[in-house]
């Protein structure tokens, strides 16, 4: 009995089945790879990152969200110098997700050799864990889309500005 006549006489249906399994995982990869995660998010995360200044000048920020507050801290050099704590809206956090559904693909786009820059990172996390990360730096754009996320995202914090402007005091 030859191999072929083998197959087709003992799995006769071989064939059909794994037609169908072909295309129920073609199926599966296209639908779960058009899904976007971005939206299923319980924490959102951006952090700016001055450019390496004296330290009087340098101001860098983290704006954290989650648990209905919105929670802003303001260091420089990573040494605490600022920070709040208010309340999200539940219409703010909608408008968080909405606009998060035309945030450009997750990437790294940091020019290589280049000092001096700033660095932008926004992050949105689930269940503790990140599930969309974008990192860029002042010498590379994103798109109109994710600036409109970063801008609603700093007028949450209305006193930002003043954050910021808080006196650098060295040890």
């Amino acid at each position: 009995m030859q191999k072929k006549e083998f197959i087709c006489e003992h799995f006769p249906n071989m064939f059909h089945y794994l037609k169908n399994y072909l295309l129920f995982c073609s199926w599966l990869l296209i639908t779960t790879s058009c899904m976007t995660t971005k939206n299923i998010f319980d924490r959102v995360e951006y952090r700016f990152q001055d450019a390496s200044v004296p330290p009087m000048y340098h101001r860098s920020y983290t704006i954290d969200i989650a648990n209905k507050a919105i929670k802003t801290d303001v260091d420089v050099y990573n040494t605490p110098l600022a920070n709040d704590l208010r309340d999200l809206q539940e219409a703010d956090w909608t408008r968080l997700q909405e606009l998060s559904s035309k945030l450009e693909a997750p990437a790294t786009k940091i020019s290589k050799g280049a000092t001096g820059t700033k660095t932008y990172i926004i992050r949105l996390h689930h269940a503790g864990k990140p599930m969309y990360e974008l990192i860029w730096d002042s010498l590379n754009e994103v798109t109109a889309d994710t600036e409109a996320f970063v801008e609603f995202l700093r007028s949450l914090v209305p006193n930002l500005a003043e954050l910021k402007q808080t006196v650098y005091k060295p040890n």
